[in-house]
């Protein structure tokens, strides 16, 4: 993984970052799910072609980036924008899948006149309810604990037979080439500290945040996965600019559209970027 430089600065986390395209194009910064890392997102980059700058970042835990964000979300977010804003000016896109989607909404909301447009696949704004939050804290400390002490590979098989990922099963192979990726790359003691750190129940509620918004948004959502639909139409319905917002729901995809639907998600992505 090549690092994409930009400058340190003091008390920033070391965030391990991939660059790709052209210097002098418009700048999209990408952030991955759970379990993932910075190179999830070439095979997109790719697709997409030369005429962006594309900086992917591990995020804590995953990949080359620090083990643990001690130090909030809100340090996470600035450390983000700031290695964003080293790499080049504004305007950029902030894009995100999942637990990346969460991180990317967070940091446009904080960093306005930096990114100017967001695409959040498959994302929520987090929590609203703080017993809620309470119990998804818990919830992922049992996981972690389970990944500090158990195997790894039988967290692997569990996690993705969860009813999030069923359209995985159906793509022959998906499932067991994601087991073989994450066996490959990740530490499951990073991973438990990631949920620790990175979890939904520890990131604060954007809900009523979204009102403020007025970057334009893609929000991308796979057609058969109901749950983050209905997320994404009621994002849609909050957001501070309405007329900026437009949400895609991907034909046969589950959660992860970006992976089960990469042409379609492509040409989503391509046409919101496009000036």
């Amino acid at each position: 993984m090549a690092d994409a430089g930009g400058v340190r600065r003091p008390g920033a986390a070391a965030l391990g970052c991939v660059a790709r395209g052209r210097a002098d194009g418009p700048s999209v910064l990408w952030l991955h799910g759970f379990m993932g890392c910075a190179d999830d997102w070439l095979p997109i980059v790719d697709g997409l072609g030369d005429g962006c700058r594309h900086l992917a970042v591990d995020l804590p835990g995953h990949g080359g980036s620090d083990t643990a964000p001690g130090r909030g979300f809100d340090r996470l977010v600035d450390d983000l924008a700031a290695r964003a804003a080293d790499a080049a000016p504004p305007p950029w896109t902030i894009a995100g899948y999942s637990m990346g989607g969460r991180i990317a909404l967070y940091t446009a909301l904080r960093h306005p006149s930096l990114f100017t447009r967001v695409i959040l696949e498959s994302a929520t704004p987090g929590i609203e309810d703080a017993n809620a939050r309470a119990a998804r804290v818990a919830s992922d400390e049992a996981l972690a604990q389970e990944l500090e002490r158990g195997d790894f590979a039988a967290f692997l098989a569990r996690w993705y037979a969860q009813p999030l990922f069923a359209t995985l099963h159906r793509r022959p192979g998906a499932v067991d080439g994601l087991i073989a990726d994450r066996l490959a790359r990740c530490d499951p003691a990073r991973l438990a500290a990631a949920l620790r750190g990175l979890g939904a129940g520890r990131q604060p509620s954007l809900w009523d945040a979204l009102g403020t918004a007025r970057a334009a948004a893609l929000l991308i959502t796979g057609g058969e996965d109901e749950k983050f639909a209905g997320i994404a139409r009621r994002m849609a319905a909050e957001w501070g600019a309405p007329e900026k917002v437009r949400w895609v729901s991907v034909p046969g995809a589950g959660h992860n559209v970006h992976l089960e639907a990469r042409a379609d998600y492509i040409e989503v992505v391509r046409a919101f970027l496009e000036p």
